[in-house]
C-alpha cells in the first residue's frame, strides 16, 4: 500500500507538532521565517543578485539542528508555509490588475503548476518507493518550488506595481 507524499508529510508534521519539535503558536516561528526571507530578498536587491539566493535560507539554518525525520520535514514546512503565502499575496495582486483574458491565462498556469509540482515533488516518494528519505526530500522539492513561482509571481506583481 503506498502512502501519498502529500498524507505523509501532513502526518509527519503532526507528529512533529505533537512531539513538541515545532512550537506550539507556529505564528513566531512564521514570523521569523518572514523576517529572514524578507532581510535576504532586500540584500540580494541592493547586491543585484538573484533572489534564489534566499531560497532555503530559513531551512539550512534549521537543519543543522534537525535529528529526526520529522525534523527534517519540519524545517522544510516552516519555510514553505512562508514561500506559500508570498506566492499567494503575490497572485491575488496580480490576478487583481490584469485584464480578464491574463487573468484567465495566469489562473490556468497556476492550476497547471500546481498539478507539476504535485506530480515532480510526489515522485520522491514513487522513487524511494516510500523509504525515509523520500519524506524529506518531497519536502524540500515542495520549499524550493514553491518558492521558484513566488518569485515568478512577484516579478510581474513588481512589474504592475510600476504601472
Amino acid at each position: 500500500m503506498t502512502i501519498r507524499i502529500e498524507r505523509l508529510m501532513a502526518l509527519l508534521f503532526a507528529a512533529a507538532l505533537g512531539a513538541g519539535i515545532l512550537p506550539e503558536t507556529a505564528s513566531a516561528e512564521s514570523n521569523a521565517a518572514a523576517a529572514v526571507i524578507s532581510a535576504c530578498l532586500k540584500k540580494v536587491e541592493s547586491e543585484q543578485a538573484s533572489p534564489q539566493k534566499c531560497i532555503g535560507i530559513v531551512a539550512d539554518a534549521c537543519l543543522q539542528r534537525a535529528s529526526s525525520t520529522q525534523d527534517l520535514i519540519a524545517c522544510y514546512a516552516g519555510e514553505t508555509e512562508e514561500w506559500d503565502s508570498r506566492l499567494n499575496r503575490a497572485y491575488k495582486f496580480v490576478m487583481g490588475r490584469l485584464p480578464a483574458d491574463a487573468a484567465n491565462k495566469l489562473r490556468e498556469a497556476q492550476r497547471s503548476w500546481l498539478d507539476t509540482r504535485k506530480l515532480t515533488c510526489g515522485f520522491y516518494g514513487v522513487f524511494y518507493d516510500g523509504g525515509t528519505i523520500a519524506g524529506p526530500s518531497a519536502a524540500s522539492c515542495y520549499n524550493g518550488e514553491t518558492a521558484e513561482r513566488a518569485l515568478y509571481l512577484k516579478f510581474f506583481a513588481d512589474e504592475l506595481a510600476k504601472r
